[in-house]
């Protein structure tokens, strides 16, 4: 880990935070992604930057659900339940907002704010992360 830090490996930053999370130390993975992701923009390195936002979200997860207990579908109001609902069985934003009676865009609007909730970029994140909470 501290040689992660010490040196200018970016390879080396992800492989350390992708072992503190496999080891249980989400803090610490948090941390070790996060300063790959900074590096990893800075360097210009799409794939490793990619990398480094799914460690660093992962371990965001673990620490906003997992930590307090808390599960995730009591975390949702009745709304976001049903909008999570439609994603998980692949329906457009539209075809959600008709059966909600809302229109595409709030949708859309209420995704952007569980995504920024579930540390996740789109939907297909949002299904893998709904699945493995399921799962639990």
């Amino acid at each position: 880990m501290a040689h992660a830090f010490s040196t200018d490996d970016l390879q080396a930053l992800i492989g350390a935070a992708r072992e503190a999370l496999l080891f249980g130390a989400v803090v610490l993975c948090a941390q070790l992604s996060g300063e790959a992701r900074k590096r990893a923009v800075a360097a210009g390195d799409a794939a490793a930057a990619k990398e480094a936002r799914a460690l660093l979200g992962r371990s965001r997860r673990v620490l906003d659900f997992d930590a307090d207990g808390k599960r995730f579908a009591e975390s949702l109001s009745e709304l976001e339940h049903s909008i999570i609902t439609g994603v998980v069985e692949g329906r457009t934003s539209a075809e959600i907002g008709e059966e909600l009676h809302l229109s595409a865009r709030t949708v859309e609007w209420h995704l952007g704010r569980l995504y920024r909730r579930t540390h996740v970029v789109n939907r297909h994140e949002l299904r893998e992360v709904v699945a493995e909470w399921l799962r639990k």
